[in-house]
């Protein structure tokens, strides 16, 4: 893994697992406290509900996103001044989630309501609860595929279309040409400047962790569920690497900077 200084260090904050603190109120603030990242969080959608934290759409993650995905956000900020996003075309997401790995480990619990202590949890998935919420672990889909359950003819988290939240089955779901179509009809603005699964690999720097370079996708969700984690953890690794010797670099670099991240 040949990088620069600034590559390299554009890869380890690209890693660094990160926590909410709390809502903003108007009031940005991301720290670096040792080896974790924390930040508030601007984004409430349910003004009437509790806020609801989540590290793919904190204030560190928000930043992040108006850099890499500038051109199909158009130069607009993810967050418009409600403290909503500014199309539900384009909202975070988390590539690979928790639950859906740890919903397959007895020691856990089969479900999120029935999740046990984390000192039951096997070690590997200790370790992957802590390394999971990061920034290489982050993309921008449209709100309702991304952030959403309840339609199987989009959501990547829907039981009933068997993708159950990974990687390998919502890009084999998506790269069929009807589905591929029916995503571009329903989210025109989001595929505006994506026009195949090619440029999506591209856009999300996907080559060499999920697809291969015959942008033939790398099917792992059947795994042994501890090599699965090993396998998810490697991903994020080679996405880390190909954003920070990306064009995005020097963009990324100054915002970790203007953070107080880079030490």
């Amino acid at each position: 893994m040949r990088m620069n200084q600034k590559q390299r260090q554009v890869y380890d904050i690209m890693l660094m697992p990160i926590q909410n603190t709390e809502y903003s109120a108007g009031k940005i603030v991301i720290e670096r406290k040792e080896l974790v990242i924390e930040t508030t969080q601007t984004y409430y959608r349910y003004k009437k509900y509790p806020i609801n934290l989540d590290a793919d759409m904190s204030d560190f993650a928000i930043g992040f996103y108006n850099i890499l995905y500038k051109d199909i956000l158009k130069n607009n900020s993810l967050l418009n001044s409600d403290h909503n996003v500014t199309d539900d075309e384009f909202a975070g997401d988390t590539m690979n989630s928790f639950n859906m790995i740890a919903n397959r480990v007895p020691e856990a619990g089969k479900s999120n309501l029935q999740r046990t202590p984390e000192h039951q949890w096997p070690k590997w998935l200790q370790d992957y609860y802590h390394k999971y919420h990061c920034l290489a672990n982050f993309w921008v889909l449209p709100l309702e595929v991304g952030r959403k359950s309840d339609n199987a003819n989009f959501c990547k988290m829907n039981f009933a279309n068997k993708i159950y939240d990974y990687m390998d089955r919502f890009l084999k779901f998506h790269k069929d040409q009807k589905k591929w179509n029916d995503f571009k009809r329903t989210y025109s603005k989001y595929y505006e400047n994506i026009r195949n699964f090619e440029e999506f690999v591209d856009v999300h720097f996907l080559m060499g962790s999920y697809v291969d370079e015959n942008y033939e996708i790398i099917e792992y969700s059947n795994d042994k569920i501890d090599k699965l984690t090993e396998h998810l953890l490697e991903c994020m690794q080679i996405r880390a690497e190909a954003i920070a010797k990306s064009k995005y670099c020097d963009e990324l670099w100054k915002y970790f900077m203007s953070c107080g991240l880079i030490q």
